[in-house]
């Protein structure tokens, strides 16, 4: 069974045919955080009780800013070594209106960007991009870490991703048959893309480990 605080209660009466009537309910939340909201109606005439209930999701903000890091990579799968790449980096706040932010971006423990920002309203988000060029193979760990006075939860301020990077190598591309004659396939390489004919020796950068097609 549902277990729901009942809002409130209007008693409303007869409706004729595509008759419509605006109910207002007045909610005063207790909790932060998303809520389930239900709007039930009966009717003893109702010939169809199917979509008689109506369901929604509301979130309650805090008297106070509530500020959340998101990170996220525009490629897949692992990246080249001394290759730039943009790292997004998403700040929303779901409380009332922040001020004095900091934004500090990490490889590691090695700080790789800080940004200010001087303001962000209720329920609005920062966005900016971050170009890394990254120097050492490996698994790198990058991670943002937000702060704003008075937040009400700072646990959500920071948010890390693992990105693997790889070397690039130069790989020479032989396409033959069973007598050793050149022939013409079309070729497919994940990362970096690539993918073209090709019915000769062909050199191509791709990374060290990748997936490759051919049709």
């Amino acid at each position: 069974a549902e277990s729901l605080t009942l809002i409130g209660s209007v008693y409303i009466g007869d409706l004729d045919a595509y008759e419509g009537e605006e109910i207002i309910f007045n909610w005063t939340p207790d909790k932060v955080g998303y809520s389930l909201v239900k709007m039930a109606i009966n009717a003893t005439s109702d010939v169809d009780w199917s979509n008689n209930n109506y369901y929604t999701s509301l979130y309650v903000s805090p008297d106070a800013p509530d500020l959340k890091a998101y990170l996220y990579l525009g490629l897949k799968g692992p990246i080249a070594l001394q290759r730039p790449v943009n790292i997004g980096v998403n700040l929303q706040n779901r409380g009332t209106k922040a001020e004095g932010i900091t934004s500090k971006l990490y490889d590691g423990s090695t700080l790789l960007d800080t940004r200010e920002i001087e303001e962000l309203g209720s329920d609005d988000w920062y966005w900016y991009s971050y170009e890394w060029t990254p120097e050492t193979k490996g698994m790198h760990t990058i991670k943002v870490v937000a702060e704003v006075p008075n937040d009400y939860n700072s646990s959500d301020n920071s948010y890390s991703m693992n990105i693997e990077v790889l070397s690039i190598i130069n790989a020479t591309f032989n396409i033959t048959n069973s007598n050793k004659e050149y022939v013409e396939k079309y070729l497919a390489i994940e990362n970096p893309v690539y993918y073209n004919w090709i019915d000769a020796p062909t050199e191509i950068e791709i990374l060290e480990r990748t997936n490759i097609w051919l049709a």
